[in-house]
């Protein structure tokens, strides 16, 4: 039986780093409410606010992170298990990425997959040989993440309105999948991941996104086999 093995990456250029740069703006400004509201949930809570700061770089998830702080005074093992459920996604991301990605080196893959949340996954279907492309977008993208949960942290007066930017949220979702939608394996997935999150979206704990994200990879893999 014959195995299929998927093409080794292309080689990394500065071309390649610049246009996944550009390609990620438009998403930057989709999760930019998102952040802002983020930072000023943090900058409310007790504590430093540098240490509340810290966890967009070590967790670097918003849901995940806004669940874990807020849980975390109460029980810490309760914290844990939420914020696990809430990145059960960036699993499925990952097994997603793993043909494309595995003759990479283990350092590459580490700082890849921290890297790793919605847009920046996107991205990577957008040019699934070029890992320059997609690193370039991924880093750009970590660093302004960092930059308005920062700013959402000191100038809370200027984001009066804090439901309505966390709102934005399932807006991010639906924007980033309108966006993808370029075949028909990626409409089909596309159109039964946002079914599923309509549907499943009063689900705690993020589980009705994680359960349509599941939902929409696996409607892909069957279209791509019809």
């Amino acid at each position: 039986m014959s195995t299929m093995l998927a093409a080794p990456p292309a080689p990394p250029t500065p071309s390649e780093t610049l246009a996944g740069i550009k390609a990620m703006v438009p998403l930057m400004l989709a999760v930019t409410p998102q952040g802002l509201s983020l930072g000023v949930a943090l900058g409310q809570m007790p504590g430093h606010h540098l240490t509340a700061w810290a966890t967009s770089g070590l967790i670097y998830s918003g849901s995940a992170q806004l669940a874990l702080m807020t849980t975390y005074a109460t029980s810490g093992i309760a914290a844990i298990a939420v914020t696990l459920i809430i990145n059960l996604r960036l699993v499925l991301y990952s097994a997603a990425l793993a043909p494309q990605w595995r003759q990479r080196s283990l350092g590459w893959r580490l700082l890849a997959g921290h890297l790793l949340i919605d847009p920046s996954f996107i991205q990577a279907q957008q040019r699934p040989r070029s890992t320059s492309y997609f690193m370039g977008g991924a880093v750009i993208l970590f660093a302004w993440w960092q930059v308005v949960t920062g700013v959402g942290i000191l100038a809370p007066a200027l984001i009066p309105h804090l439901g309505a930017l966390w709102a934005a949220a399932p807006l991010c979702f639906v924007a980033l999948l309108a966006g993808s939608v370029k075949e028909r394996t990626t409409l089909v997935a596309a159109g039964v991941a946002f079914s599923a999150a309509l549907a499943l979206g009063a689900l705690p704990y993020s589980l009705g996104l994680v359960v349509a994200i599941a939902a929409g990879l696996a409607a892909a893999v069957k279209a791509g086999q019809s």
